[in-house]
């Protein structure tokens, strides 16, 4: 799931995203930083997950040829998430 991860407090599922800072303060050149950043809440986990597949499929910047590759793509996604989560019997 990297580069993502999910938080659980009392009322929601929190998918926070790690990533590497580019830019400095002011637009200067920053120290390589790492930084987090909150991509979503959600009410239960399964949304949680799905969002990550959704986030995961949308780094890939290929270009499509078919629209079959474009399903194709988030099959392998989707499956691996799903095989994720049927590996921690959820």
């Amino acid at each position: 799931m990297e580069p993502f991860y999910i938080v659980k407090d009392t009322t929601n599922f929190t998918v926070i995203e790690r990533s590497v800072a580019t830019r400095g303060f002011g637009g200067k050149q920053a120290s390589g930083k790492e930084v987090e950043k909150v991509v979503g809440y959600y009410s239960s986990f399964g949304n949680a997950v799905n969002r990550i597949a959704k986030e995961k499929f949308y780094q890939n910047e290929g270009e499509y040829q078919t629209i079959q590759g474009y399903i194709n793509t988030w099959k392998e996604v989707k499956d691996g998430m799903e095989s994720m989560l049927n590996k921690l019997e959820i």
